[in-house]
């Protein structure tokens, strides 16, 4: 893994824990941006990770269309506390004033994620994040554009992340979370190293509705790689 220094930036505290939380919206691709009239904190200080295909970071233009579509496409996670339908201004707020505040009052590391789409094209891919929960936990979120899904950036992020987070965000153990049956997000926990703690009846709420939750941990020195077969196939893959 490298990080350089760079831009930052992704999803707020309104987007609940577990995966796949699909977020931030960046784009280098060039296309028409909405103007963000609502600016939050400066971001500063925040690293560009990369592995030579897939960049968790914040490109230097927002591309909300690419924000909504993500959030409003199929394989959004069904914790989702978010809008809906998630529209343009939501997406402006949660760029530019959630996203700064997240990073500058300390509860989330959240990065947008840049990767080839189908056409070679480096484009806004995804979000992933880190929240903080308490003293060296911290627990992972994300998720990946429609365009992307099935080619591993989500992995990649992932790994990237959790990495970061050890050596630089305090980590002790990463926490991850799922709603029971979203084998998307299951399978890239458990490609990453994730070790399944089991399920907790009704600790999600999505809505009203109380939903039961995979939990899963990570710690520094176990690999970054599946520790048994997959105990059910997926249906999708992040």
């Amino acid at each position: 893994m490298r990080s350089t220094g760079g831009w930052g930036g992704a999803p707020s505290s309104s987007f609940t824990a577990g995966s796949p939380l699909l977020g931030a919206c960046a784009s280098t691709s060039g296309r028409r941006c909405l103007p963000l009239s609502r600016t939050g904190p400066p971001l500063v200080n925040v690293p560009t990770l990369t592995d030579g295909v897939v960049t968790p970071a914040r490109p230097p233009t927002v591309r909300c269309g690419g924000c909504c579509r993500a959030m409003s496409g199929p394989g959004y996670d069904p914790l989702d506390v978010g809008p809906t339908p998630y529209a343009r201004d939501d997406a402006v707020d949660f760029i530019s004033v959630r996203t700064p505040s997240a990073w500058a009052d300390g509860t989330q590391a959240l990065f947008a994620i840049e990767a080839p789409h189908a056409d070679g094209t480096r484009l806004f891919s995804g979000s992933v994040g880190l929240l903080h929960r308490h003293d060296g936990v911290r627990e992972i979120i994300f998720g990946v554009h429609p365009q992307v899904r099935g080619r591993g950036v989500c992995r990649r992020a992932v790994r990237l992340l959790v990495d970061w987070g050890f050596s630089e965000y305090g980590a002790e153990l990463v926490l991850w979370r799922a709603a029971v049956g979203n084998w998307a997000a299951r399978r890239v926990a458990w490609s990453t190293g994730f070790t399944f703690d089991g399920m907790v009846t009704s600790l999600g709420s999505q809505r009203g509705e109380r939903r039961d939750i995979w939990i899963g941990s990570l710690r520094p020195d176990d690999p970054r790689e599946a520790p048994a077969p997959l105990a059910h196939p997926p249906v999708d893959d992040l």
